[in-house]
């Protein structure tokens, strides 16, 4: 039988995230059932402490530790030298009392709080790469690759593949990513690549019978998720289908009536903006046909799992999704279910339509399930988890 440990996971965040209990909870939650690990969480944050005073009774009912850190988003470089230098010694008694054994830092900056802490405390790193973030902040807020900021991650970032025990990627091509920053003498075993599903298959009852043509669009609200194009997918689909709908389930609801506003007033009072609960989102999904994602396709982003793909099909809808995405060319490539949009152009509007309308006729639900349980089920990232923390 393996060891069981005691884990501390970091996280640096901003208020409007709510991933710690649609993403991490099952799977921590997963792991302490299953494999007997105990979980504690370590939070900087900023925002609405009504929010954080929620997500605090949420994981303590959970039976997980958690601490927030209040950090203020105005002066961050202060909030960063504040945790890594004077609250500190707050950490390290921490560790010592819980007997923390191993620590997973989630990205470049959760890391540099705590590289020099676990030097001191001994414990064991599981680097959780989660993508690139300091790639995502040159792709999408404008950070220069010759800006000192950038430079200092990378190193930290490098610390990171070097010293961890483990390391925990979200897409294959990530792994090539990590290996070849690692450089020479590097022990790829020690990359493991999970994708974010985060549903029981036991529980994955689908709903083969549908009416309507319902799409629906589930996440935050940004220019990186292309949310102009969304609507036009819906705009294009409704012309041809009149009684077509389209749904934004999303925790930043008045930024989606906003944009809806702003960008496509004709629809401010006919695309459904709601937030749904967590832990309710899978069986809301199910009332939908196809499910959209889309990101701009950027170097960073070949480094994620799109968490919303996988709860798609979990819920038996079929997907749009955008190339170029971690591992989606791959795992979606010839599946009937699936459409790769890469852009509006007269022939693609055509496809999409012909697309729509072979789902709404087509029963493909047994083919999804197959596929959700494969690759994005609670169990199998439980597992892949668990080898990580195990390694070495």
């Amino acid at each position: 039988m393996s060891k069981r440990k005691k884990v501390l996971f970091i996280t640096w965040d901003g208020p409007n995230v709510n991933y710690l209990e649609t993403l991490f909870y099952p799977i921590f939650n997963q792991l302490q059932k299953e494999y007997g690990y105990e979980f504690h969480i370590i939070q900087f944050i900023w925002g609405d402490r009504d929010i954080i005073d929620q997500r605090r009774v949420f994981f303590d009912t959970a039976g997980i530790k958690y601490i927030p850190i209040i950090t203020n988003r105005k002066f961050a470089i202060i909030s960063l030298l504040k945790a890594k230098f004077f609250d500190s010694i707050f950490f390290k008694n921490y560790i010592k009392e819980k007997k923390i054994e191993v620590i997973i830092p989630r990205a470049t900056t959760a890391l540099g709080i705590f590289e020099g802490i676990i030097q001191k405390t001994n414990v064991d790193l599981v680097y959780d790469a989660d993508g690139f973030s300091q790639d995502e902040r040159v792709d999408f807020s404008g950070l220069s690759k010759n800006s000192l900021r950038y430079k200092l991650y990378r190193r930290i970032e490098k610390e990171g593949f070097i010293k961890g025990k483990s390391i925990i990627c979200r897409s294959l091509k990530a792994k090539e990513i990590i290996m070849e920053r690692a450089g020479d003498g590097f022990d790829k075993n020690k990359v493991f690549i999970v994708r974010n599903g985060t549903f029981k298959s036991t529980e994955n009852q689908i709903k083969s019978s549908k009416t309507g043509c319902n799409l629906v669009y589930s996440g935050s609200i940004g220019p990186q998720y292309r949310m102009d194009e969304v609507i036009q997918i819906f705009e294009y689909v409704k012309d041809y289908i009149p009684n077509a709908s389209l749904t934004l389930l999303t925790p930043q609801v008045e930024v989606a009536k906003e944009l809806i506003k702003k960008e496509s007033p004709q629809f401010l009072n006919v695309i459904t903006v709601k937030s749904v609960f967590p832990d309710l989102i899978l069986s809301e999904l199910k009332n939908y046909h196809i499910g959209i994602s889309l990101r701009k396709a950027t170097f960073s982003m070949q480094a994620v799992a799109p968490l919303k793909v996988g709860e798609y099909l979990a819920a038996g809808l079929s997907v749009i999704f955008s190339p170029g995405i971690g591992d989606m060319d791959i795992l979606m490539k010839n599946k009937p279910f699936a459409f790769c949009f890469d852009g509006f152009n007269e022939s693609k509007e055509e496809e999409i339509l012909n697309w729509v309308n072979k789902q709404l006729k087509e029963d493909y639900s047994e083919a999804i399930q197959e596929m959700a349980i494969e690759y994005f089920s609670l169990e199998e990232t439980a597992k892949v988890y668990h080898q990580a923390l195990q390694y070495g």
